[in-house]
């Protein structure tokens, strides 16, 4: 079983690098960008800190809720980036070199 995942990571970082490095396209990179940070924290932010405010109790309970689960899941990753340098984040994703296309 190990080996098939090793076969998986080590296919799979090479076609990241592919796409990454490889094929650019202006309007699919302003796609992708956009639709990246839809899912993002500050978007996940703004659309639940008004919730609470909302005069229905079932809202206003789930807004509560949903704070409290952002703010937990939020804060552990907040703590690790500030606290963990930018070049041992690089450092630790080696990426290998693209290989020659013929």
């Amino acid at each position: 079983m190990s080996r098939v995942v090793t076969w998986l990571q080590h296919h799979e970082k090479r076609m990241f690098c592919f796409v990454n490095q490889r094929i650019q396209h202006d309007v699919l990179d302003l796609f992708f960008n956009a639709f990246t940070h839809i899912g993002g924290a500050t978007v996940m932010i703004v659309t639940r800190c008004p919730l609470p405010y909302s005069p229905a109790a079932i809202r206003r309970t789930a807004g509560i809720q949903s704070c409290a689960a952002l703010a937990v899941s939020h804060l552990p990753v907040a703590i690790i980036k500030r606290n963990t340098p930018d070049c041992a984040l690089i450092s630790s994703f080696p990426i290998p070199a693209p290989a020659k296309i013929r």
